[in-house]
């Protein structure tokens, strides 16, 4: 098999396979806080290495085959997945972009959204500014890009309540005066006035 410069960052890598069953499957009632932060932070490097890889296998699938359909069928995730995982994958290693473990998937899918050109130079500036969450990615660009600041976006949860078998709607009240209720209060207008 022809080896490529993603070849070597795979033999760098320990073996995760190993080591995440072996944190899965031992005693941790011993673990300190450091322990679930390095098995956590191997398990989020492997969830988005395969990810890039699953583009790379895709790519060179599309190239030979052009079945996006049946591969994605075949390794059970969705077309546009697939596709997705496919076109950052092109985008980014044709920049010479090769993943660190620094970024979890998300954050490379906006960076190549973004500025297709640019995308592995954005990840260069969100690393070396420390981003590494989605949300801090997507504020981040959103400033650069248009100059607005893009404040921290608001929690909102919807918890399932058995008692009346309905969603019940849960807010932080520092989030409220975040959010624009124009067109819910429309929409509730609405509503109550129909009962």
């Amino acid at each position: 098999m022809k080896k490529d410069k993603y070849d070597s960052l795979i033999e760098s890598k320990p073996d995760y396979g190993e080591i995440l069953l072996q944190a899965d499957q031992s005693d941790r009632s011993e673990w300190n806080w450091e322990d679930y932060v390095t098995f956590g932070q191997m398990a989020s490097e492997v969830k988005s290495y395969s990810q890039w890889l699953i583009g790379k296998l895709a790519s060179e699938v599309f190239n030979k085959w052009g079945k996006d359909e049946k591969y994605a069928s075949e390794i059970h995730i969705s077309v546009g997945s697939l596709q997705q995982y496919r076109r950052v994958y092109i985008q980014l290693s044709k920049q010479g972009y090769v993943p660190n473990g620094f970024f979890p998937w998300g954050v490379l899918q906006i960076a190549a959204n973004y500025n297709p050109g640019e995308s592995a130079k954005t990840l260069e500036e969100l690393e070396d500014n420390g981003i590494a969450t989605i949300e801090g990615a997507y504020r981040y660009i959103k400033e650069k890009k248009t100059g607005i600041v893009v404040p921290r976006k608001p929690s909102l949860r919807l918890i399932w309540n058995q008692d009346v078998n309905k969603w019940k709607v849960v807010l932080k009240p520092e989030d409220i005066p975040e959010i624009d209720w124009s067109d819910v209060k429309k929409q509730l207008l609405d509503y109550l006035s129909n009962l």
